[in-house]
């Protein structure tokens, strides 16, 4: 409903039953779920990389496995990124349940909710064979 009274133009929930306005519920009751679970593998794959290429710019030439040790190199900056590693359960229980939500919640139609399913578990598994991958020894060297 518009109220344009005294020129004032302001939009109001519709009334429900009782004549209490009721607010639009959000699309998911915890927007911070889908936050940790599409940008964890991100944060992930972040932190290795940077980790390397922060590397590269020190030593002015890119680091090599079993020759390059990161800890020696970044010092807390592999820390950080190993505790990254470390809450990937975290992250990955996140995804899990926001594709829980969205399945249950009844919000969204199911093919909405099977396509943000998928699109999640592509996103994980692309993440997953790329650093599996290892393309330059990233995770090799990293690891070491």
């Amino acid at each position: 409903m518009v109220d344009l009274r005294e020129g004032n133009a302001t939009v109001e929930a519709p009334l429900v039953g009782d004549g209490v306005s009721q607010p639009e519920p959000p699309l998911s009751p915890h927007p911070w779920i889908s936050l940790i679970a599409f940008g964890y593998p991100v944060l992930l794959l972040g932190s290795i990389v940077g980790s390397w290429l922060a590397a590269w710019a020190i030593l002015g030439r890119m680091p090599q496995p079993a020759l390059d040790d990161p800890k020696q190199i970044l010092g807390l900056v592999h820390d950080a990124s190993v505790l990254v590693l470390c809450f990937m359960p975290v992250g990955m229980a996140a995804a899990l349940y926001h594709a829980f939500l969205q399945w249950t919640s009844g919000q969204i139609a199911f093919r909405t909710a099977f396509a943000n399913s998928l699109s999640l578990l592509v996103f994980w598994l692309h993440v997953i064979f790329l650093l599996r991958g290892d393309p330059f020894k990233i995770v090799t060297w990293w690891l070491d």
